[in-house]
């Protein structure tokens, strides 16, 4: 959950200058642009799988009970064994890929790296993105 949050905050932070909200594609863009490398996941499975553990901490989310989305399962190695972390109902319409969790984290920060060495390169979207985390994250409480 906490993972799906961060690429949500990326994303915001990405977002096009003129919206206020995050939206379900800046998060499909960010992570097609620095998370994803090719390896048969889309930034729309990890959107659906996000919405599935953020609203129900389950796999299914909405687009996935109407068939137009597969679910995501997980793993991690463990003593060189993987080990699944999966839901027992298996009556799915597509083949849900196995997401290794620790290599997904690791991914993620490295794609963090990677979208500050992209933005660095840009004055204008620099800017943007320290006036959004000036405004929004941090803040000077006076206590007396």
């Amino acid at each position: 959950m906490l993972l799906y949050a961060g690429i949500d905050a990326m994303a915001w932070l990405d977002r096009p200058e003129s919206s206020m909200d995050v939206t379900a594609r800046d998060f499909i863009n960010w992570t097609d642009k620095y998370l994803l490398s090719g390896d048969g996941l889309t930034g729309e499975d990890l959107y659906e799988a996000r919405c599935g553990i953020l609203h129900s901490l389950t796999g299914e989310s909405k687009r996935h009970r109407e068939l137009r989305a597969r679910k995501l399962f997980y793993h991690r190695e463990f003593d060189g064994k993987r080990i699944g972390i999966v839901q027992l109902m298996m009556n799915e319409k597509f083949d849900p890929p196995s997401v290794d969790l620790d290599a997904l984290v690791a991914t993620f920060k490295s794609a963090i790296s990677n979208f500050r060495e992209d933005y660095e390169k840009d004055n204008a979207r620099r800017s943007l993105i320290y006036r959004r985390v000036r405004q929004s994250y941090l803040s000077e409480v006076i206590y007396e």
